[in-house]
């Protein structure tokens, strides 16, 4: 189901909240999430907001997908006389975006 509602470069992360509360009160135990996670490419992160726990994790775990991805896609766009072509109307913008990841 996830795959089929998400463009194929679509980054996804599984993120467990709560962690903090008792494993009897739990839903999903860890390992199902994991096995989730594993079967659909997708990073899994166990959290807990009431506790501080692995939250910037989560966020830099995605930040750095993202980056790898539009790192990935810079290297693919054609280069025709030391001037890379797209057919983005904004390339400022994007290449604001792409500055952003650089740093």
């Amino acid at each position: 189901m996830v795959n089929n509602n998400c463009g194929r470069n679509t980054i996804k992360i599984l993120v467990g909240n709560k962690s903090d509360e008792e494993k009897e009160e739990r839903v999903i135990t860890t390992q199902e999430a994991q096995r989730f996670a594993l079967d659909h490419q997708m990073q899994f992160f166990e959290t807990s907001a009431k506790e501080n726990l692995n939250v910037k994790e989560a966020f830099y775990g995605l930040a750095r997908e993202i980056k790898e991805t539009v790192l990935d896609i810079e290297e693919n766009i054609p280069v025709k006389n030391n001037i890379k072509v797209t057919n983005k109307k904004s390339v400022g913008c994007w290449e604001r975006f792409l500055n952003f990841f650089r740093s």
